[in-house]
């Protein structure tokens, strides 16, 4: 009796295969069952895998002449070892082939090359096989918190862009994607992320954005002290502004403005108060940029300390791009640590925490929605 294999690995464990060959097979859910296809078959591909042809001799590795195009719109497409340019029998198109081009087909052995026939349409056989996987993750909003992309999307948020945040459908827009303004990258961290929060319920969708740079340095306050917490400091009350205003500059009227609980009390070197405010752009707390509260006190059994944030998870970006949250700059975060001290990101990408007179990057969030003004 044969034996039958079973694979028991989860898709994650399974060995990654770096190229795709048109006769490979991929799993397809059709809503009746679940199918085999080849991955040719995705890109227009006419004919399975032929065989190696010779640019040299026009011929086969059999020694006969390349078969004609089956149709007027069809062409032979080959994997060359360099740059080349060759009109195949039959009357193609030339061809304008160099190294790097992406394929696939098998590789080159010796010096002849693998061909096959594909639909003139398919010449961007990539770009359509991403298109196809970026059109099904549009049909959930939730995939666009779950896939980092870092696409370059303009020196400007379009029209259409903004429509696609106002829908909450995020269509063509993924976690990473950025924006450069002013000099400045201003990147998606994440999609309604304070979605359905606030003592006044939040139903705007929205993304939120980051820079991946500071603005520049200031003090959280004049003197070493945290009293009156994060929203009682100076950096709050003064030395947000200039950063608000180069933000606001470059997406007018389309900063949102919503409600978060934050700390403006402090009680024996931690957080003691904390009450609703208005909010557009604010520093990041720890858990926004970690995913966890490095120095934000817990319950020990005793005390059982209140945060006071709506900001309770970690930003998509930073799970997806941990080497962005340092990006070799120190930066404050809004957490009060002591007395004395705020939270701060350190250069070397260690969590850290500075005296509260010290100078270090503004680096704050905020969030984009359509405006209709």
């Amino acid at each position: 009796m044969a034996v039958i294999s079973i694979q028991t690995k989860k898709v994650p464990d399974l060995p990654e295969k770096q190229a795709v060959g048109i006769t490979d097979q991929l799993m397809i859910h059709d809503g009746t069952g679940l199918k085999r296809v080849q991955a040719g078959l995705l890109l227009g591909v006419k004919n399975e895998f032929q065989g190696i042809f010779d640019p040299a001799t026009g011929k086969d590795e059999y020694g006969d002449d390349l078969p004609a195009p089956a149709t007027e719109n069809s062409t032979f497409f080959w994997v060359s070892t360099g740059n080349a340019t060759w009109t195949p029998p039959g009357g193609s198109t030339a061809i304008a082939w160099k190294l790097g081009d992406w394929c696939i087909s098998d590789s080159v052995k010796y010096d002849r090359v693998p061909f096959f026939t594909i639909d003139m349409v398919a010449r961007q056989s990539l770009d359509i096989v991403q298109n196809m996987f970026y059109e099904l993750l549009n049909s959930d909003k939730a995939r666009h918190n779950s896939i980092y992309r870092g696409k370059y999307l303009g020196d400007a948020v379009t029209d259409a862009q903004y429509t696609a945040i106002s829908t909450g459908k995020f269509d063509d827009l993924f976690i990473g994607d950025y924006w450069t303004i002013g000099g400045v990258n201003y990147r998606i961290a994440a999609f309604d992320y304070y979605y359905r929060s606030g003592d006044t319920d939040l139903t705007i969708h929205h993304v939120t954005i980051v820079p991946d740079t500071s603005f520049y340095d200031a003090q959280m306050n004049a003197t070493n002290t945290t009293t009156g917490g994060y929203t009682g400091s100076a950096m709050r009350a003064t030395n947000l502004e200039d950063a608000k205003t180069a933000i606001n500059a470059a997406f007018p009227d389309h900063v949102l403005t919503h409600r978060q609980y934050l700390v403006n009390s402090v009680t024996n070197g931690r957080a003691g108060g904390g009450a609703w405010f208005d909010c557009s752009v604010e520093l990041m707390n720890e858990i926004m940029v970690y995913g966890t509260g490095m120095f934000s006190p817990v319950s020990d059994g005793t005390n059982v300390p209140l945060n006071y944030t709506v900001s309770k998870s970690q930003l998509p970006l930073f799970f997806y791009r941990p080497d962005l949250i340092s990006n070799r700059q120190s930066y404050w975060l809004r957490d009060v640590v002591s007395n004395s001290l705020f939270a701060n990101v350190n250069y070397a990408g260690d969590a850290n925490a500075r005296l509260a007179s010290s100078s270090y990057g503004v680096r704050p969030s905020f969030s984009l929605y359509r405006s209709w003004k």
